[in-house]
């Protein structure tokens, strides 16, 4: 079953922009979900229409798939698909598709395709980062990451590169910290600070694995330090596959070194 953010949940259903509780109730009608809107407004009920999907991951729709796959099409088969006058959907929705993208899925001839091979989870990972940050309380982190997302979803490229990075570079500071008990803040840079991760015993970023190189620029961490940003400190100009690409890998590197200090730092 595939499995989306908070973040897609929420910009799908204000995609559907209902005008009246009959809209609503119609289609939660037809996807089996009506009685969980409850009273109110149309905005209270589309909140529990949110909370529902976002905390029952495995629903599956009339047609027996997943939910948020059927809901989307829905979406865009009576919004967007029609013989008369058919729309983009990258300009209907831009944001709901951004969104999409963040978990690795594309529209394309509006039906939703996956973009990555299922065996890497993007929205698992990132449930596993925001949890592992909360867990050890890297605050600035997270909100370096939230920030990210959500500028990646209104199509803020160069402000969704720019955060990252600054993810990046808080997390291993922040782990080299507790790792350190305090010690690396004497350093003098985010570089020495990532550098002593790799020297400190068992190193954070193993050498034998290629993931640092001592005193040089050759490792693999060194790599993506230089790919989130080109251009240095500056982001400079992007585009949305670039932007998707540096979130993607962000989130996986981000978690696996995340588990990783996990286990050390219990």
């Amino acid at each position: 079953m595939p499995k989306f953010s908070p973040n897609t949940v929420i910009e799908l259903i204000k995609a559907f922009h209902f005008s009246t509780h009959a809209q609503l109730q119609q289609l939660a009608l037809q996807f089996g979900v009506a009685d969980i809107l409850g009273e109110g407004g149309i905005q209270k009920k589309e909140t529990r229409l949110m909370q529902h999907l976002i905390q029952n991951p495995d629903l599956q729709g009339p047609q027996g798939s997943c939910m948020i796959v059927e809901l989307t099409e829905h979406l865009l088969k009576e919004r967007c698909q029609i013989p008369q006058n058919p729309k983009d959907p990258d300009e209907a929705f831009p944001d709901l598709l951004n969104a999409l993208k963040q978990n690795g899925y594309v529209v394309s001839d509006y039906k939703l395709h996956a973009m990555l091979p299922e065996t890497i989870p993007v929205a698992q990972s990132q449930d596993e980062v925001t949890r592992l940050l909360d867990t050890h309380a890297f605050d600035t982190a997270k909100g370096h990451l939230e920030q990210a997302i959500a500028a990646h979803t209104r199509g803020e490229w160069a402000a969704a590169n720019a955060q990252l990075r600054s993810f990046i570079e808080e997390l291993f500071d922040r782990m080299a910290e507790k790792l350190s008990e305090g010690q690396t803040a004497s350093l003098n840079s985010s570089h020495a600070r990532r550098e002593w991760l790799a020297k400190c015993n068992p190193p954070l970023f193993d050498p034998a694995l290629n993931e640092w190189e001592i005193g040089d620029k050759g490792g693999f961490v060194q790599g993506l330090w230089k790919r989130l940003h080109p251009q240095g400190s500056h982001p400079g100009l992007s585009d949305e596959a670039d932007c998707t690409f540096r979130l993607h890998i962000v989130i996986i590197v981000g978690e696996h070194f995340l588990r990783r200090f996990d286990a050390r730092y219990p």
